[in-house]
């Protein structure tokens, strides 16, 4: 055999059974289906599943109905196969793909029950919103007069 060849079946074969690190961010939200906003990026809604590249601190917002909204710092840190010189192996040489999953649960806290009821609302929403409550028809009400 020809000595290209041989380099370039071996090349073949380290091109074959080269590693991989799929690296993930399990964030899930309490109460669920929170909204979720990552290093100012929104990914949609908790459970939400992020892949990321490098290891370090993530900004995390999550918002939700009647809850108030919770900003926190996600320090992700690197497990101790991708500590130097365990990362060489598991990146390159390791045949198959090593999963490295974060999961992380943040809380939100509900708003008081007065805070909640009438966050943002005008006194006419106030009426309609309790006209629902009440099983009221929602017909709309007219303006009051000068406004």
């Amino acid at each position: 055999m020809k000595p290209q060849r041989v380099l370039l079946s071996g090349l073949a074969i380290a091109a074959l059974l080269t590693g991989c690190v799929e690296r993930t961010l399990l964030l899930r939200s309490d109460p669920p289906g929170a909204t979720v906003v990552v290093n100012g990026n929104e990914v949609g809604v908790a459970p939400a599943k992020i892949h990321f590249e490098t290891y370090g601190t993530f900004e995390v917002v999550m918002s939700a109905p009647r809850h108030r909204r919770l900003r926190a710092l996600v320090p992700v840190k690197p497990p101790w196969f991708e500590q130097i010189p365990f990362d060489l192996f598991y990146e390159t040489l390791w045949p198959g793909t090593v999963l490295d999953e974060h999961p992380v649960t943040l809380k939100l806290e509900p708003l008081p029950e007065a805070e909640a009821a009438g966050a943002g609302l005008d006194e006419r929403e106030l009426q309609l919103q309790q006209r629902v409550l009440e099983g009221a028809p929602a017909t709309p009400q007219p303006p009051p007069e000068g406004k």
